[in-house]
């Protein structure tokens, strides 16, 4: 399940029915897993709160719902945030190089288990530049993040030459 697909999905409680707007995620950098996500109850309604990752049953693709249990509890945004949690949203376009500092692409979207109750990133997606690859990487796979999202690999591991590429065969 494509980050991009899910945004803008709507929040369903099986009693109240449709209860707000998902309007970002918030992830755990050191974990990857997606914490919290961010509702709206729309114009003129309360400011936008947190909704914890626990009280997501599933998300239902075929009508961009994400089903919450009764239970469910909002809390407010912090005015601050802690350094290891981000909104995804903030990853979307941030560059990437190679350990050898070497130019790679930007983020352009986060793949996580669509079955699975563990909202955790999977593979990250990076446009290239070149018009056929795009590069898919695992969380495990960086090295550092900051103002750019540092990879582990140097450029040539990551885009080996045909000559490379024909001496493994």
């Amino acid at each position: 399940m494509l980050y991009s697909r899910v945004k803008g999905f709507e929040f369903k409680k099986a009693i109240e029915g449709i209860i707000g707007k998902q309007v970002g995620m918030i992830l755990n950098t050191n974990t990857w897993r997606v914490t919290h996500f961010v509702i709206s109850h729309g114009m003129g309604k309360k400011a936008k709160n947190l909704i914890h990752e626990k009280y997501v049953n599933k998300f239902d693709m075929d009508n961009n719902l994400i089903l919450l249990n009764d239970e469910h509890e909002e809390e407010e945004i912090p005015s601050t945030s802690k350094r290891e949690m981000f909104m995804c949203k903030d990853f979307v376009g941030i560059s990437v190089v190679s350990s050898d500092n070497k130019k790679i692409g930007k983020v352009t979207d986060f793949d996580m288990p669509e079955k699975l109750k563990i909202w955790k990133i999977w593979k990250i997606m990076i446009a290239t530049g070149f018009k056929s690859r795009r590069l898919r990487i695992s969380p495990e796979d960086i090295m550092s993040l900051g103002e750019e999202m540092v990879l582990r690999k140097t450029y040539d591991e990551l885009f080996p030459s045909k000559e490379e590429e024909e001496e493994e065969q």
